[in-house]
């Protein structure tokens, strides 16, 4: 069953990565948290208008090709 681990194991190796850079940004340690933070809260914002729009069913195919005419 690797599809019940899978998001999990990412999410955490995600977070340990991000602890890692910040632990080792040292002096900018505020800094790296702060903008790890937006980056979190960008993804999850993105993440709720998607599943709205894909609650909503507003997805549309985008543009449609058509076959040209031709002249005979």
């Amino acid at each position: 069953m690797p599809s019940v681990f899978g998001l999990p194991l990412a999410m955490a190796s995600l977070f340990t990565r991000g602890c890692i850079l910040i632990q080792s940004a040292g002096t900018r340690a505020g800094a790296v948290a702060t903008g790890l933070g937006v980056l979190f809260l960008l993804w999850a914002l993105l993440n709720a208008i998607a599943l709205l729009a894909f609650r909503a069913g507003t997805h549309t195919p985008g543009p449609v090709v058509s076959p040209a005419m031709s002249a005979r």
